[in-house]
């Protein structure tokens, strides 16, 4: 798909890249961890992207392709889609977000909402969309340090990897002399 800046006859200016498509790649990033991921660390795809789990949400899998993984063109046709149905932006995409990210809600529809009107009306937020973009990133810092911190569900989480890492780990230790499983090997002197 050809750029609309691009098309012989177009009445869009020559495409330039500038500040504001830094700001949007940011966001995709962003977006993406909210959409893959259940929280911070390693190992923390979600289950629901996995085809094997009973989990598994295939609306999510697939707008994870459209949005990332497919060719420059169905990357492009997804997000143009998106620009050009803005308001959708909440139910087609911030919607599937891991509830671990709720408190990134705002700031995401905020920082989107910023970047159309940039785009739109070329207006003072594209010019100046860093500064819109950091002030957004810091009122959404200031929010989610007043999110009462449960430190319950906090440490169940921090025990659930814990034991999870654990699990992971026992496979690749050698058996201990307590452990069963090795009466069944035979060693050979050389």
């Amino acid at each position: 798909m050809e750029s609309l800046h691009n098309i012989a006859g177009s009445s869009y200016p020559p495409f330039v890249h500038d500040a504001i498509h830094d700001v949007e790649s940011l966001l995709w990033v962003l977006v993406r961890l909210c959409l893959i991921r259940n929280g911070p660390g390693i190992n923390t795809r979600r289950e629901e992207l996995d085809k094997n789990s009973p989990l598994f949400v295939p609306k999510l899998q697939h707008l994870i392709l459209r949005l990332f993984k497919g060719s420059v063109e169905e990357i492009e046709t997804a997000k143009t889609d998106l620009h050009s149905q803005w308001l959708s932006f909440e139910e087609k995409v911030i919607v599937h977000f891991h509830p671990y990210f709720d408190p990134l809600k705002p700031l995401v529809l905020r920082w989107w909402n910023t970047l159309i009107i940039g785009y739109r009306y070329r207006a003072d937020k594209f010019y100046n969309i860093h500064s819109h973009i950091l002030r957004i990133i810091d009122d959404a810092i200031d929010r989610i340090k007043t999110v009462p911190d449960d430190y319950e569900a906090k440490q169940a989480e921090l025990d659930r990897r814990k034991q999870r890492k654990e699990n992971r780990l026992a496979t690749y230790r050698p058996p201990g002399p307590n452990d069963a499983s090795h009466t069944h090997l035979i060693y050979l002197n050389p």
